[in-house]
């Protein structure tokens, strides 16, 4: 599943994209059918993990149906990310931020910067640099020289936006490169 998640990166815009994905999502879903969205009472632990590997995947695959269950857990907890559970949260935010519309993008983004502890705001931050919406990963790339993110993050955050849309990412690059890297050490 974590192959086929990466796979899909390699490639660019257009039905190549389209048809990998689809064709991800259909070696993926029986599997996921068959341990199920929710976990079972006396289910084997491998079960639990592979729920969770599968729903990370499918959601960075873009399947509609992961990502619709995904955008619905996160507008129930947008407020409180600690009511879902360990095993939700990740594949949730995951596929909320990379099918964000603005209103979400917008969520996501107050999430971050409200965050006390800074690992939660960094993967915060990095999981809205993968949006799928180009004007959307637009607002990842300017926030990344301003003093909302980490000034180290801006490196990372031009480099996850440029997994999804790379021409945005080097454009950009080339336009504030000064600024990407004036707090970066020599090396």
């Amino acid at each position: 599943a974590r192959t086929l998640a990466g796979l899909e990166g390699y490639y660019g815009a257009g039905p190549g994209k389209e048809a990998f994905r689809a064709w991800a999502s259909g070696v993926l879903t029986p599997v996921l059918k068959r341990v199920g969205f929710d976990s079972r009472p006396g289910e084997p632990a491998t079960d639990a993990v592979l729920r969770e590997t599968l729903l990370l995947a499918l959601s960075q695959l873009g399947d509609p149906t992961v990502s619709a269950e995904a955008r619905r857990l996160f507008a129930a907890a947008a407020s409180d990310l600690s009511r879902l559970a360990p095993g939700e949260r990740r594949w949730v935010v995951v596929g909320a931020a990379r099918a964000a519309d603005p209103q979400t993008f917008q969520t996501l983004r107050n999430l971050a910067k409200a965050a006390k502890d800074p690992l939660e705001r960094n993967e915060l931050y990095i999981d809205l640099a993968a949006v799928e919406d180009e004007t959307l990963a637009a607002q990842v790339l300017a926030l990344s020289i301003t003093d909302e993110a980490p000034t180290n993050m801006a490196p990372v955050l031009v480099r996850e936006v440029s997994a999804v849309h790379p021409a945005l990412a080097w454009r950009f690059t080339l336009d504030h490169l000064q600024r990407l890297t004036r707090n970066l050490d020599t090396l």
